[in-house]
């Protein structure tokens, strides 16, 4: 079967740069996927040699394996497509290969599947590996020798890039760098290297991550034009799905799916609580409200997803892209008490165009990030379940069956589950010690969790666009800097745009005296 719509194909085999090329397509505003997209849709029938199936109906380029190595069956079954083939110096690549399939030398399911239909062998073989190197680019070219127009080949490690892939897509050139999103040929950050264990273990491919983000209600007094913080939300999702991990999650709390939702992967989920009496306009404190809708969307997590760490975080901050990979390697190495939590980070000040445009002022390293920014909680995803079973023993499953998502990737809160979680919270959501409440803030935090700290800058909150509760507005902690970062090193850190310019030093010395005169700054304690 045919499908008559073209799509552009990165056909390179892994760690010839081609999650930069996934990058670079989605920048160019393509629907992208790449290994973890293909790893959740599963491919059962391709891998079998049948093509009948449109797995990609809802992307338009594609790359990783397994999509490298069916280049001839693709091209029949979507006609007009155009395919990139990505390649690299072979002693890097091939070092490159031996480090990951030896450290993972006998993976299960869709990896040992990829894998075994790539290479013929689950392992890492000198011989074999140099032999399908080789033959792959000489059979790629051997197939469109009558074709150059749908073919290009790019050595993105060596610095090809925008002006070579705009050409051949026949698109204009963006005015960001390249993506280089891989370890190895990325751009210099500010992430040292994590020392929090005395030994760092193994990832199972299976293992994964979610982010869980609650939304306040659009018709909230204190919600003065809710463009902003759906402008703010969507890059924030964009950051998360720039992890260099490919098995995360996202899942929203809100009050209806956004316009945007359906440009990004199927593992983000909006969970719409818009028609229960719990979360009318001002019904809850801001605790309360988060606490709530952190709770459900963990409880949601965990039946969709299956998530081995969970992070709480909120509508406007931004984590490391490295954050998802480094815990779960660490998780595998030592094992947890609760988790984790991000004692270094950032305050970045936001300025927002409202439906539009986000730009990035300035970026202070702050100390005892955790004491300023609830996006610092990273939490075993069993340990959490287990405290959530703290509500109620019967709790998990009340919330076990949900809806299939629409096309936006919503999914309708069933209303008796949630009644039933305000009803059995009613009473007791202000004690210190209620889970809804301690979910809900991040302050004083210790006496009820064990968190491990993180030794690496692993997030950033977004300050500064008005949105914020509390008598600092949201302002930056000035009393806290003990640093500042270019932006263009929180951009690359944090998986956002790249945009031209900040502020100057003279800039952020007036901010800082505004922000002094208004009132909101003082000693901490």
């Amino acid at each position: 079967m045919k499908s008559s719509e073209g799509k552009v194909f990165g056909i390179g085999l892994s760690k010839t740069g081609t999650t930069s090329m996934y990058a670079a397509l989605d920048e160019l505003g393509y629907r992208a996927g790449t290994f973890g997209h293909l790893k959740e849709l599963g491919l059962d029938d391709w891998l079998r040699g049948d093509f009948s199936t449109d797995y990609l109906k809802n992307l338009d380029a594609v790359t990783d394996l397994p999509i490298g190595i069916f280049y001839p069956e693709l091209d029949k079954r979507y006609p007009g497509s155009k395919f990139i083939l990505t390649t690299r110096e072979y002693d890097a690549w091939a070092a490159s290969c031996k480090s990951q399939f030896t450290r993972n030398a006998d993976p299960k399911g869709f990896n040992r599947d990829v894998r075994v239909a790539t290479y013929g062998i689950s392992g890492y073989s000198e011989q074999i590996f140099r032999h399908v190197f080789e033959t792959h680019r000489r059979n790629v070219e051997w197939y469109f020798r009558d074709r150059p127009e749908d073919l290009l080949i790019l050595d993105v490690c060596a610095g090809d890039g925008w002006e070579k892939l705009c050409h051949f897509l026949e698109k204009q050139v963006p005015q960001v760098p390249f993506p280089s999103v891989k370890p190895g040929f990325r751009a210099e950050r500010i992430v040292p290297e994590i020392v929090t264990s005395t030994g760092l273990g193994e990832i199972d491919p299976d293992r994964s991550f979610t982010f869980v983000i609650p939304v306040r209600n659009p018709l909230d007094s204190k919600v003065d034009d809710y463009r902003t913080i759906d402008t703010l939300l969507e890059m924030t999702v964009r950051s998360l799905f720039m992890q260099t991990y490919p098995n995360v999650s996202v899942v929203v709390c809100c009050h209806g799916a956004p316009d945007w939702a359906e440009k990004y992967p199927d593992r983000l989920r909006f969970l719409d609580v818009s028609n229960h009496d719990a979360f009318r306009p001002d019904q809850n404190h801001v605790v309360i409200d988060k606490g709530l809708k952190y709770v459900i969307g963990a409880l949601y997590a965990t039946t969709a997803f299956d998530p081995d760490l969970i992070m709480l975080i909120d509508a406007d901050d931004y984590v490391n892209v490295e954050l998802a990979e480094r815990l779960l390697r660490v998780q595998a190495g030592q094992g947890l008490v609760d988790g984790y939590v991000i004692n270094r980070g950032l305050h970045v000040r936001v300025d927002v165009d409202p439906g539009s445009a986000i730009r990035y002022e300035f970026a202070l390293m702050v100390r005892d990030f955790d004491q300023t920014c609830g996006s610092c909680r990273i939490f075993d995803a069993k340990r959490l379940a287990a405290r959530i079973r703290e509500i109620d023993a019967d709790i998990v499953r009340r919330f076990t069956v949900w809806p299939s998502p629409d096309a936006r990737h919503a999914v309708p809160v069933p209303e008796s589950p949630v009644q039933w979680l305000w009803d059995v919270t009613t009473g007791r959501r202000e004690r210190p010690d209620n889970l809804v409440n301690l979910l809900g803030r991040h302050t004083k935090q210790h006496g009820y969790f064990e968190f491990r700290p993180v030794d690496f800058v692993g997030a950033a909150k977004g300050c500064g666009h008005g949105n914020h509760d509390g008598p600092r507005g949201g302002t930056v902690h000035w009393q806290r800097e003990i640093g500042r970062i270019p932006i263009d090193e929180f951009l690359s850190t944090f998986g956002l745009p790249y945009q031209e310019g900040s502020f100057t030093d003279e800039e952020i010395r007036l901010a800082k005296a505004a922000d002094k005169a208004s009132g909101r700054i003082w000693d901490d304690p």
